[in-house]
């Protein structure tokens, strides 16, 4: 039983770093989808079946901003691997 718990506390900062690549790839998935969306309420709701060019830019900005807040937020959870990986190293090397 303390294998298993071992395993899963055992290079932790590797696990944050893939960890924030996989919420990254997410993030900008769940962006992509939330801008064809809501392209495609615009289209139905304006009743024309080409997109107007404000729904277009508008979806492109959603993609954009979601893309952004997905980097900034994966970053800082890279950093925090980093720093965790960089500690463990550390503190085995003074053992």
């Amino acid at each position: 039983m303390s294998k298993i718990w071992s395993f899963l506390f055992e290079n932790a900062g590797k696990k944050i770093q893939m960890l924030a690549k996989i919420a990254l790839v997410i993030n900008v998935l769940v962006g992509v989808l939330i801008g064809i969306i809501f392209n495609i309420v615009i289209k139905n709701v304006d009743g024309s079946t080409e997109g107007s060019v404000a729904a277009v830019f508008l979806a492109v900005i959603i993609v954009a901003v979601s893309a952004v807040i997905g980097w900034l937020t994966t970053l800082a959870m890279h950093a925090f691997g980093e720093l965790c990986e960089s500690f463990y190293s550390i503190d085995k090397k003074l053992k």
